[in-house]
């Protein structure tokens, strides 16, 4: 299945390349180009990639990874010594920089060979690791609509908002991270935490936390936060009840309104 997915977005891209003779002096259309992996690998880590193109051609590139365990970018994460790859060796911040400039060079995520099935290359000089998530992220983000400079709202980081104090029904006190990447909204993690510094997920996992339904509550939150990322604004949704319920979100039963009002907070300091 991901092979065919894999050939449908290469077919894709050709398409495009090929109906694009009037982009500039290059290939593509002119803008940023971003997009992140549906979900995150079993390491922990969310791919994230940029593509910036002017005069038709790719100019920069940047990949990127959100962790689910901690608030921090894979590229920092490197950078402070806090990512260090088992194998040693160049760093992965490092290693990731010469598949950018490679794509840079070639114009073309589809031209890379791998050597391997879990995508490793002898193309690029000095980069052991697997490249694969990187190169299939590009393209696919050349497949869509880019962004103007001028268009982008927010500041790169991680901001976090949380709730003034402990809900005094459920002893909760929430709290939102939104992640910000090229000026665009690429994860959201909703979580919280009692007085004691339990774990609202945690418990969840643990049967601790159990609310009933179909769906338990760390599966509704991803909902609500996906849902947020994909519209890249929290002040669209529409409540259909006092309490915040809302029906604009498949599978979600619970009230959303705290999660979509930390997430206005957080976001206003990325402003």
């Amino acid at each position: 299945m991901k092979k065919f997915i894999a050939i449908a977005i290469a077919l894709s891209l050709v398409a495009l390349i090929a109906s694009c003779g009037g982009c500039g002096t290059g290939r593509f259309k002119d803008g940023i180009y971003t997009t992140e992996a549906p979900e995150f690998s079993q390491s922990g880590w969310k791919g994230v990639v940029s593509i910036t193109v002017k005069g038709g051609k790719i100019v920069a590139a940047d990949w990127d990874g959100v962790s689910l365990n901690t608030n921090q970018f894979k590229k920092q994460a490197s950078i402070d010594g806090k990512y260090v790859m088992k194998e040693g060796g160049v760093p992965w911040h490092e290693q990731a920089a010469l598949a950018e400039a490679y794509l840079i060079k070639t114009q073309d995520p589809t031209k890379i060979v791998y050597k391997d099935e879990d995508g490793h290359t002898d193309a690029i000089s000095g980069a052991s690791i697997s490249v694969k998530e990187f190169f299939e992220l590009a393209a696919q983000a050349l497949l869509g609509i880019p962004m103007k400079a001028e268009a982008i709202v927010y500041k790169n980081g991680m901001y976090r908002a949380q709730a003034e104090g402990f809900d005094p029904k459920t002893g909760w006190r929430d709290y939102v991270e939104v992640y910000v990447k090229s000026g665009r909204i690429v994860y959201i993690n909703w979580n919280g935490y009692t007085a004691t510094g339990a774990d609202k997920k945690s418990a969840v996992k643990n049967g601790k936390y159990d609310m009933g339904g179909a769906k338990n509550w760390t599966e509704q939150s991803i909902a609500v936060a996906s849902y947020i990322v994909s519209t890249q604004d929290p002040s669209t949704i529409a409540y259909k009840d006092e309490e915040g319920h809302t029906d604009a979100i498949s599978g979600a039963t619970i009230s959303v309104k705290t999660c979509f009002d930390l997430a206005a907070q957080a976001l206003a300091m990325a402003k």
